[in-house]
């Protein structure tokens, strides 16, 4: 749904890709993000990882409470 701002960021430097996630409480009151870079993995790889690292660390309970 739309009810929670919910954004993510990439840059690519050489072969490293740098990916910026994160999670907003509609009033802002809590922000949950997390950064993840690697050379090894391919992008959907790492886009996967950020997100269940973001998710396991209270995203998941937010994205739960304004289903």
């Amino acid at each position: 749904g739309c009810q929670l701002p919910i954004g993510a960021y990439a840059t690519v430097e050489g072969r490293t890709i740098h990916l910026r996630g994160l999670v907003i409480a509609p009033d802002g009151s809590k922000i949950i993000g997390g950064t993840l870079s690697s050379n090894a993995n391919p992008a959907d790889e790492i886009g996967a990882q950020l997100g269940a690292e973001v998710l396991s660390r209270g995203a998941r309970a937010l994205l739960e409470a304004h289903d």
